[in-house]
């Protein structure tokens, strides 16, 4: 009979978590930034943050989570742009990261925000009326606004999806943590 131990016969190394990250940096001037670039400064002016010292990104990696914004071309058919966030009042709302940015140590995002419709996708399901609430704040109906703002990473609560219906958006929060890359 032998005996074996294990612990010294199979090396274990533990791992650590990379720190959450910007990457794919991008110049100011970048042709990519065109349609939104004034909109950007526009919002950057307001609030008083010095364009100079900001550093542009395409991508932010937080553990095994990436988010893409709209701009990054390589995101392949995932929508990794699409996030649910809180606002200043503590409420799920819905946006595309157009990008995102540093300011010293400090990561934000530029976000495009959705609208939340009258509709509601309850209305054209059959379920019991005590359920439409619930149904309807887990599944809203939006449209893509033309209001852009800027939040803070820390504020970013998950991807979402979408699918279209009529000519809005129904979104869902449903964790989607799996990634490509």
């Amino acid at each position: 009979m032998y005996w074996c131990d294990i612990e010294s016969i199979i090396q274990t190394k533990q791992i650590e978590l990379p720190f959450p990250c910007l990457i794919n940096e991008m110049k100011f001037d970048s042709e990519l930034f065109n349609g939104h670039r004034d909109l950007f400064t526009k919002a950057i002016f307001n609030l008083k943050q010095d364009l100079n010292s900001i550093k542009l990104y395409l991508r932010y990696k937080d553990k095994f989570l990436t988010y893409h914004s709209t701009l990054y071309s390589k995101r392949f058919s995932c929508t990794s742009y699409l996030i649910s966030y809180l606002d200043a009042y503590k409420q799920i709302q819905y946006g595309n990261i157009i990008l995102f940015y540093m300011l010293g140590d400090v990561q934000y995002s530029f976000i495009q925000k959705y609208r939340r419709n009258a509709l509601k996708i309850s209305n054209h399901l059959d379920i019991p009326d005590e359920l439409k609430e619930t149904v309807d704040s887990l599944y809203p109906i939006c449209s893509l606004s033309d209001e852009f703002i800027i939040i803070h990473i820390s504020e970013i609560l998950t991807k979402c999806i979408s699918v279209a219906f009529q000519q809005y958006q129904c979104i869902s929060e449903r964790r989607i943590n799996y990634e490509h890359d």
